[in-house]
């Protein structure tokens, strides 16, 4: 069966990420390096379509059956197609749709939604409500491509409809280039796709939905993946729809057209592409390729002719007109029919747009942004630990609880959706263009990060340093934890610096979270002993770096023994006195917990006065008798003087 998408919503699904999803993807926080991620979503839906009546000045409740095994309840949503009179309200909606404002569908989170009638006369109304259960997982593919199995529901919710959908956040280099069904076959070639209905299948770049149970089957569906950097999109950014070419298509010819992937500012992501005729085209008549191609609509008619008078007698023109959505800068149609076929294309492109600021985003438009434009959109898609919290327009108009709405906007109806992470705002249509700004407010997962020592010890007054589209910074308290609310999506390198150095680095794919950072911060034992091995009690001990400051000090015990803790791995002189000694160690290298063994040239103490003698001292009051009773432990003692040994 041919798809039949209204046209007007074609440009919807450019736009598509998660169509009613108001809830977040899980939290998490990756711990690979560069891994591309994957998100996915089953949604189970429960559909009943009821008339109601509400008395008057009260209200009504719809509540979710219990979810399925593994899922849980997402949301609620309620579609009254005729539209909600005035006095009848959607108590604590998150979100509404409005048409000419009227209310005609709702949204809340969770598995409740209450209509409340405020007028005084009892009111009958026809409703459709939707329940969805939904089951997140993340998948991190090991090549190009990865599968994922959907089993038919269980009762009692074998009649419930699947969806099954996958996405990819924007910043990455890839983009869906293939999915292949249970049996092996494309389920994006043309032919396919043609004989689906309508919302079996919708797609873009970076996400996938798919309709089961009814024309598609359950099973294991393999997803293919493309890479390149031209498949990296921006998470903010202005859509523009560009002028109408036409083209004719000869029989049994092929047509193929080219655009740069940038034009300046903008980037080319795709073409609105019709393909029409006098009549309906069989399977295998036409094929259309490109980077993805989107089949998303099918449709036709005959129209009846008729004149003042039989001087043209009553006929009848028949047209049929196929539209699809090809994704890349690039597409290529063949027609392999006895008839000729008409082209129509419009060249889809983006440009990155706003300013990142800790409340949120600000879009700020200009006329030349949509200069040419037929229609321009302003587009967010945040990535899953960002949500939108509210959008305020022109003349601080509130346009948060909007989702697919036509909203009256410095005088002109409007296209509006805000919707979880995601939103779009039509801010141009034919000639009727405008300059606005726009401010989204978002609120941010937060990342905490606990910095420990090699022990496991927490770290205070560690540095943690972000850096990536914007810069930041914070110190750690007695905990070793920090928090930072990172408010500008992309990726992020984190650093963490101690006593100067740095001892900690790491690629961030999501910036949110909690991470605990092992970082290169050691305890250092130094034992201090004479040349006789006899321990040198209370010698100061100082690690300062090579060339630069005092990392660690203190005094050994009566054992000769200290513990410098939390030492950063580096290189370090290591000056050691005792009483009227001093001896510096240089490049001693801290990779590791170590244990130092530092020997002084000390012989003995003369008794009462505490006073160390040096073997050199020995040998010249006391003659050649004690230096040679002493000349094994010299010679050794050379060897070891500027060096100090690591013991562990």
């Amino acid at each position: 069966m041919p798809k039949t998408l209204p046209l007007t919503l074609i440009i919807l699904l450019l736009l598509w990420t998660y169509p009613l999803s108001i809830y977040s993807s899980p939290y998490s926080l990756s711990e690979e390096k560069g891994k591309l991620k994957v998100e996915v979503i089953y949604e189970l839906t429960l559909r009943e379509s009821k008339e109601v009546v509400i008395g008057s000045r009260s209200e009504m409740k719809f509540i979710a059956p219990p979810p399925p095994k593994g899922f849980e309840i997402g949301y609620t949503y309620l579609k009254c197609e005729e539209g909600l009179p005035k006095f009848v309200k959607v108590v604590g909606a998150d979100k509404v749709r409005e048409v000419e404002g009227t209310v005609k569908s709702a949204i809340r989170r969770g598995g409740e939604l209450t209509l409340r009638n405020s007028g005084p006369l009892n009111i009958t109304l026809n409703l459709d409500l939707l329940f969805a259960y939904i089951k997140s997982l993340t998948v991190k593919p090991s090549g190009r491509e990865f599968s994922l199995e959907v089993k038919r529901p269980e009762e009692p919710f074998s009649q419930a409809q699947m969806y099954l959908y996958a996405s990819i956040d924007n910043k990455y280099p890839y983009a869906f280039s293939d999915i292949l069904l249970p049996n092996g076959t494309s389920l994006l070639s043309v032919d396919v796709q043609r004989r689906l209905e309508a919302n079996d299948i919708l797609l873009d770049l970076h996400h996938v939905r798919i309709r089961l149970g009814g024309s598609l089957p359950y099973g294991k569906y393999t997803f293919i993946l493309k890479g390149g950097d031209y498949y990296s999109l921006p998470y903010s950014f202005i859509l523009k729809e560009g002028t109408a070419l036409n083209e004719s298509i000869p029989p049994y010819s092929c047509k193929e057209v080219n655009f740069p992937k940038g034009i300046g500012e903008w980037k080319v992501i795709g073409y609105l592409l019709a393909i029409y005729g006098p009549k309906k085209l069989n399977e295998g008549v036409l094929d259309v390729k490109g980077t993805l191609v989107d089949y998303v609509y099918s449709g036709g008619n005959n129209v009846e002719v008729r004149a003042a008078s039989y001087l043209v007698p009553p006929l009848e023109f028949g047209y049929w007109l196929d539209v699809y959505v090809v994704y890349g800068s690039w597409f290529k149609v063949e027609n392999k029919g006895s008839s000729s076929l008409s082209l129509t294309y419009i060249p889809l492109t983006i440009k990155p747009l706003g300013e990142w600021e800790e409340r949120g985003l600000v879009l700020t438009l200009r006329k030349v942004d949509v200069m040419g434009a037929r229609r321009a959109y302003l587009v967010v898609q945040l990535p899953s630990y960002g949500e939108i919290k509210a959008v305020i327009g022109p003349g601080k108009k509130d346009l948060t609880k909007y989702f697919e709405s036509k909203v009256k906007i410095m005088e002109e109806e409007r296209g509006v959706s805000i919707l979880g992470n995601q939103m779009y705002i039509e801010v141009g249509k034919d000639e009727a263009l405008s300059s606005a700004s726009y401010t989204v407010l978002i609120r941010w997962k937060k990342l905490t990060v606990k910095a420990l020592d090699s022990k496991g010890r927490p770290l205070k007054g560690a540095q943690v340093i972000l850096e990536g589209p914007k810069e930041l910074t914070a110190l750690t308290n007695s905990d070793g934890l920090v928090t930072l609310k990172v408010y500008a999506p992309g990726n992020y390198l984190l650093k963490v610096k101690f006593k100067g150095s740095e001892v900690y680095e790491w690629e961030l794919n999501e910036p949110y979270g909690y991470l605990e950072v092992p970082c290169k911060v050691y305890d250092i034992s130094i034992v201090t002993v004479g040349l006789m091995g006899q321990p040198l009690g209370g010698s100061s001990v100082v690690l300062r770096k090579t060339g630069g400051g005092i990392v660690a000090i203190g005094r050994t015990d009566k054992r000769g023994m200290i513990i410098l803790r939390e030492v950063p791995s580096g290189t370090y002189d290591l000056v050691i006195s005792y009483k009227r000694f001093k001896m510096i160690f240089s490049n001693v290298t801290v990779e590791s917990p170590l244990t130092l063994k530092a020997g002084l040239d000390v012989l003995f103490e003369i008794p009462y006065f505490n006073v160390p003698i040096s073997l050199k001292e020995a040998i010249g009051a006391l003659g050649v008798p004690i230096a040679t009773l002493l000349v094994r432990k010299a010679v050794r003692r050379e060897e070891e003087e500027e060096v100090i040994t690591a013991e562990g």
